[in-house]
């Protein structure tokens, strides 16, 4: 553990007069440097068909057929594409709705829930589905599959939108600096 503490500092203090001088003090509080940029307090009301759709589409499958190759499941990769690309199109349906209607997400564990809810009620839809057809299924499996693919196009969507918001702060900060020169 030494080594790893004496060597980083060793280099540090031998090639730190190379570099030019430092912005601001060594700190934790990366935040504390940045400008602050409001973020909007709603989505922009994107069209619902976009590339930020096949993104999250593509995404939740890749992620998806990793789980289903650990887990061992029995379903196809082309059938888990299927059901991921319906309940992302659900997903970004509700999404864009609520948006449109100025509603938004106040709390990143509301958005989580609700959108839990509804893709557990698509998944009871498919268990329906395919018993009908007599064909097995890990339940557990496949609801541990939904919440963890829930998480993530939550939190894709979160941060997309923050992402974006960041963005158009910038552009607009960059604008002004152009102007002012």
């Amino acid at each position: 553990m030494a080594v790893g503490v004496v060597i980083p500092e060793v280099l540090r203090r031998r090639y730190v007069r190379f570099l030019g001088p430092s912005d601001w003090s060594t700190t934790f509080a990366v935040d504390k440097h940045l400008a602050r940029q409001p973020l909007p307090k709603e989505r922009p009301a994107e069209k619902i068909f976009s590339w930020t759709l096949v993104e999250k589409i593509a995404l939740a499958s890749l992620l998806s057929i990793i789980f289903l190759k650990v887990l061992e499941l029995q379903a196809s990769a082309v059938e888990l594409t299927v059901a991921v690309t319906i309940v992302v199109i659900v997903n970004s349906t509700l999404t864009h709705w609520m948006s449109r209607y100025g509603r938004n997400w106040r709390w990143l564990t509301l958005e989580f829930l609700v959108m839990a809810v509804v893709n557990f009620g698509v998944l009871l839809i498919y268990i329906g589905l395919r018993s009908s057809f007599d064909a097995e299924l890990e339940t557990g499996a496949a609801f541990f599959n939904a919440a963890v693919f829930t998480l993530i196009l939550t939190l894709f969507d979160r941060y997309r939108h923050m992402g974006s918001a960041l963005e158009h702060g910038a552009a607009l900060e960059l604008r002004r600096l152009r102007q002012s020169a």
